[in-house]
């Protein structure tokens, strides 16, 4: 008798799973959502008990003590060390930025004290005016974000974790602040080559090189 597997568990739901940020929060930023750069996400996995992922620029680990279905905790976080030329390298900023908030105790009452917590929500959000729905993750909360998530796809980053092409509407047109005009993509860095084809309508004139009927 085969045996029937156990549902996922609402403090397990992230275990498993792989993200791309369209959003982070720099330290200047008050609370603001900043794109991520073209050519350099950055992106978040998890398994039982590890995170890991790229700053865009480097790679990056660490451990999760504890995780519930509001928040993580993280320690031990270590990362690769490629150097930048440049000490305003756009690159620096996100990454440094990035780790700040893997890395920022924000309670020091904890034990051990070096552990980070990070809430978090996971959500389903419409993609612009379509049908169609993604998940979104969120670190920290709606009033105070520190980063925001889409689903990682297969295909979308190459073995280098560069982003291939993708000729689809981009995951989600909206950010996390109501006040802001939902015609700015939170990811258009990332999705740039795409927004010509979303929300566009088209209608074939010829399929391999035979005409279609006007009148049709």
């Amino acid at each position: 008798m085969s045996r029937i597997p156990s549902p996922v568990q609402p403090h397990e739901r992230l275990i498993g799973t792989d993200w791309v940020a369209t959003g982070i929060v720099h330290p200047d930023s008050q609370n603001e959502l900043r794109p991520v750069l073209e050519n350099h996400p950055v992106t978040l996995s998890f398994s039982k008990d590890q995170i890991d992922g790229s700053t865009g620029t480097n790679q990056f680990f660490g451990d999760i003590p504890k995780m519930t279905s509001m928040e993580f905790q993280v320690a031990n976080v270590g990362q690769t060390l490629m150097g930048f030329e440049e000490n305003d390298d756009p690159r620096r900023f996100q990454e440094d930025a990035w780790m700040s908030i893997l890395t920022t105790v924000n309670d020091e009452t904890e034990s051990p004290p070096e552990v980070v917590t990070l809430p978090y929500t996971l959500f389903d959000e419409r993609i612009g005016d379509t049908d169609e729905w993604t998940q979104v993750l969120v670190l920290g909360s709606f009033q105070a974000p520190l980063a925001r998530f889409v689903p990682l796809k297969d295909g979308m980053l190459d073995e280098w974790g560069k982003p291939i092409k993708q000729i689809e509407p981009p995951l989600s047109h909206d950010t996390l602040n109501e006040n802001e005009s939902q015609d700015t993509p939170a990811i258009k860095d990332l999705y740039h080559d795409t927004f010509q084809l979303a929300g566009s309508n088209w209608r074939a004139s010829n399929i391999r090189g035979a005409l279609l009927r006007s009148d049709a």
